[in-house]
């Protein structure tokens, strides 16, 4: 039995653009966010009529249908494509991507189904693809510095040096607070106490948004 098709031209969806948001540093994906597609060429613009798609990893795509979605800007000359990602609670995250206006032409290609020479309408150039990444949420540390591990015996007036932030001071009870870690996989705590340096790594919880540490330094 042979298939039969209404027209030789078949009406497929195509991924317009692809790409995948995360975490830098951590490489966390994050399950929920949303997103579009837009395009801007002299002083038109507009925005493509995607569906997205999100995958495991922080995956996603933005596909339509080129034979009724697709705008003619295959005369466009330069087109920047703007993708525009939103998080819950987050402001927007713009990427771009500039590309001629050929490569958003809506050709017709060959797509042979069951012995059939049927046809196909695809944009030229896509997918397009992005990678977004965004800062970790900042790690605020509690830290407490003791002499020789007593809980008796607290680190008051000890100078704190961590890279890229300024000094401070452990108060009477020895306690500290730095509201944003450095961005790094690892940090050094550089207790300095009349020039008696005591350095301890520290690995930030990126995600967790808090942390409560306990450092020791020798007694004088």
């Amino acid at each position: 039995m042979t298939l039969a098709f209404a027209s030789r031209r078949l009406g497929q969806r195509q991924v317009l653009a692809r790409g995948r948001l995360f975490e830098r540093l951590t490489e966390r994906s994050f399950p929920r966010f949303d997103a579009r597609l837009s395009y801007t060429f002299g002083t038109n613009r507009g925005t493509f009529p995607t569906v997205l798609t999100i995958r495991p990893g922080g995956w996603f795509a933005l596909h339509l249908d080129p034979s009724r979605d697709m705008p003619d800007l295959s005369a466009a000359g330069p087109v920047r494509l703007t993708l525009t990602l939103t998080r819950p609670g987050d402001p927007p995250l713009d990427a771009t991507l500039d590309v001629p206006g050929a490569n958003l032409a809506v050709v017709e290609v060959p797509r042979p189904v069951a012995g059939q020479a049927l046809t196909t309408l695809r944009v030229a150039g896509a997918p397009f693809s992005f990678e977004v990444g965004v800062d970790p949420t900042p790690v605020l540390l509690d830290g407490l510095v003791l002499r020789d591990s007593d809980q008796a015996a607290p680190a008051a007036g000890v100078i704190l040096r961590i890279a890229f932030l300024p000094d401070r001071l452990t108060d009477a009870q020895g306690r500290f607070r730095i509201p944003a870690l450095p961005v790094a996989e690892a940090v050094t705590l550089s207790f300095d106490e009349g020039g008696r340096i005591t350095d301890h790594i520290l690995r930030p919880l990126w995600g967790g948004g808090a942390m409560t540490r306990t450092f020791s330094i020798p007694s004088p």
